[in-house]
C-alpha cells in the first residue's frame, strides 16, 4: 500500500465508498477525517486511520485501483 500522503481525495472517497459495503461505520469515520475543515488535523487524522485500519485499507484499495481512483 502506497503512504497516505499519496492518496488524493477520490482516492480515500472510493476507499469509504468500499468500506460501506463492509464497514459502514469505518466508512464514516473516514468520511468524518475527510471533511475536518483544518488542514493538519485533516493530516494527522487521515495518517492515524490508514495506520489503524491498513488491513481494511488494503482489502478495500484493489476495487478502487480498477476503477480508477486510486492510482500508483
Amino acid at each position: 500500500m502506497e503512504p497516505f500522503t499519496l492518496r488524493d481525495d477520490d482516492c480515500w472517497e472510493c476507499l469509504a465508498e468500499e468500506l460501506d459495503i463492509t464497514d459502514p461505520d469505518l466508512a464514516r469515520q473516514l468520511r468524518d477525517a475527510l471533511t475536518e475543515p483544518m488542514r493538519d488535523l485533516r493530516t494527522s487524522a487521515l495518517a492515524l486511520f490508514a495506520m489503524m485500519y491498513r488491513e481494511q485499507i488494503d482489502l478495500a484499495t484493489p476495487a478502487c485501483h480498477a476503477r480508477s481512483r486510486c492510482t500508483r
